[in-house]
């Protein structure tokens, strides 16, 4: 299993939680091995969160609230 870097720069921690702890079980401090996590075991439950979308990136694009009918008229020739 290959070991996934992440920057603790690019996580946003809520309020509540401090740099100090690991941002899945909040207990332990986090290791230079896992970091921002204290173990595997955190470090692949977050990987689990995000991989069953758990955790969800909220799209704000323009057509983020089209349907997927008005997807379709917009790429239709026969409607431009």
């Amino acid at each position: 299993m290959t070991n996934i870097k992440i920057d603790p720069n690019q996580i946003h921690m809520p309020k509540s939680q401090t740099p100090n702890t690991c941002p899945m079980c909040h207990k332990h401090p986090p290791t230079p091995q896992y970091k921002p996590f204290c173990s595997n075991h955190c470090s692949n439950l977050d990987l689990h969160n995000w991989l069953t979308e758990t955790y969800k990136v909220e799209d704000l694009s323009d057509n983020a609230n089209a349907s997927f009918h008005d997807t379709q008229l917009l790429n239709d020739p026969e409607h431009n």
